[in-house]
Order: C-alpha cells, then structure tokens, then sequence
C-alpha cells in the first residue's frame, strides 16, 4: 500500500500545477497588431520544363487578305514601250507583210493579228523576240477565207507578247496594188506645215478630192517605207473632203522638212509639205 502522505502530497501537486495553468492563461494579454512584410526573399531555383500537351485542333481558315501592291517582276524591262513598224502601210490580200518590232522582253513571244472588227482578230504570224528584245517575221498574206474574209481598207495590226508588252501600227488593205501615184484634183494641206510645227504639238490636214467615203491613212513619209510614221487615219466624207487633227509629233522624227502623203483604200493619193521645229524653250 502506498503511504497516506505519499498520496496526499502527489493531489497537492496536481492541484497547484492545474492552478498554475489557470492563472498564465487569465494574465496572457489581447494578441499585438501585425507586423510589417519583411524583405522578400531571393526567387528560388527553376523548376524542371513540364511535359509538351497534346497539339489542339486546327481553327478555321480566315478571310483571304487584302491583294498587295504589284511586285517588280523578275522581267528585266517594264512591259511598255514596245513598238512594230510595217515594211508597206499599203498591201494587197496576196501580198507579204514583214512587221519589224523593238522594245519588246527579251526572248518573248509575240503573236501578230489583224483587228477585224471589233469582235474579233486574225492571226497570221508568230515569232519569239531576241535577246535585245527586237524580231523581223514575215507573213506571205494576210488570211483571207470564205469564212472570215477581209474587205478592202485601213485595220489595225497589233503584236501582243506573252509577258505583257504591246505595240500596233496601221496597215491599208486594197484589192490591187495597181495605184496610181496621184489623181487629179487630189489635194493636201498641212495646217502651218510650210511655216514649222514643234516636235510635241499636233497636225491638222485637210484633204480634198478623194473618194466619198474613202479610208485615208495620213504618215509623214521616212527615207524607205519601215521608216515611214503614222499620223492619223479616218474616212474622208461622202463629199471625198476631210479634217483630221493627229496626236503629237513623235520625238523620233527630227526638226526638218518632210513629205506628208495621205493614201485612200480606193487609190487616191495626195502629198503636202510638213516643216517640223525643235519646241521652243518656255
């Protein structure tokens, strides 16, 4: 048996440690207001690089945008200032015609046609240009079927290359090539031909004498036919007279004095006096 006092001091020492307890909890004050943040502290080692996650399904395709400017090209030249003369502006349906073009691309083909009319053309010739951008082709004659068969008169000739360049020149289609070199009572007249007219300015002739309704082609006359520049081409009226007014004198023809011929599809042909002059400096 345990002794009595034994027992009893062992009560009295749970009793004061329960009283102990009491009294630290009853003076233990209200908690403090909080502290300020203290320094942050230095960012920690990076993690190792997670799993790629599966690829996410395709969205739909957008608007198409809108067209960009025009490129440069890969062509060496810009598609203008292609230009074709004509060995004669005045051919019969059996005769050849030989179309002599420059300023074209480079090693371009080129297929040459006759404007038939507005709805439609012939093609009667085709050739590649040369590495200085120039061809010489020769057509035996123009095609003329029963199906699409030409009439006598003044038709465009154009070239057009396959990268773009293009160029034309008047040709007069008749039946013979029997033409007198004149007719009587035939007349041509440059406006202020005889006084001088500046490379640049415009030329108004009058003709008379020809044949009503007749197709008149004016050109100012070169040292061979190839040479030869067109000015302007109309129909004179039912009373054979005319008044055509063309585009401006081309740079290519020089200050001096020239033949200018004006040449109808049924053989009228008349001839007058052109003086050009360098343009004046303003």
């Amino acid at each position: 048996m345990i002794p009595r006092a034994a027992t009893f001091q062992r009560i009295l020492i749970l009793f004061l440690s329960l009283v102990a307890a009491l009294v630290i909890s009853a003076c233990q004050g209200s908690p403090g207001p909080e502290g300020s943040p203290g320094v942050q502290g230095a960012q920690g080692l990076q993690g190792p690089q997670g799993l790629q996650g599966p690829q996410g399904v395709q969205g739909p395709q957008g608007p198409q945008g809108l067209q960009g400017p025009a490129g440069s090209g890969a062509t060496k030249f810009p598609p203008y200032g292609a230009r074709i003369v004509l060995e004669r502006d005045t051919i019969t349906f059996d005769q050849e015609v030989t179309v002599i073009g420059a300023g074209f691309q480079p090693l371009e083909g080129v297929s040459i046609t006759i404007v038939r009319d507005a709805d439609s053309s012939i093609i009667f010739a085709s050739t590649q240009s040369n590495t200085r951008g120039t061809f010489e082709v020769t057509a035996k004659e123009l095609i003329k079927k029963p199906a699409t068969p030409l009439q006598p008169g003044l038709y465009s000739i154009k070239a057009e290359g396959e990268l773009g360049s293009r160029a034309s020149a008047a040709i007069r289609v008749v039946e013979t090539s029997a033409l007198p070199p004149s007719a009587p009572g035939v007349s041509l007249v440059v406006i202020r031909g005889s006084e001088g007219i500046e490379v640049g300015s415009s030329v108004t002739v009058q003709g008379s004498g020809f044949q009503a309704s007749e197709s008149i082609i004016v050109v100012v006359l070169g040292t061979r036919p190839a040479e030869d520049v067109f000015l302007v081409g109309e129909r004179a009226n039912k009373f054979g007279a005319f008044e055509l007014r063309s585009g401006p004198i081309p740079k290519s023809i020089e200050p001096g004095l020239y033949t200018v011929r004006a040449a109808g599809d049924k053989g009228s042909i008349a001839t007058a006096l052109l003086k050009v002059v360098a343009p004046k400096q303003r």
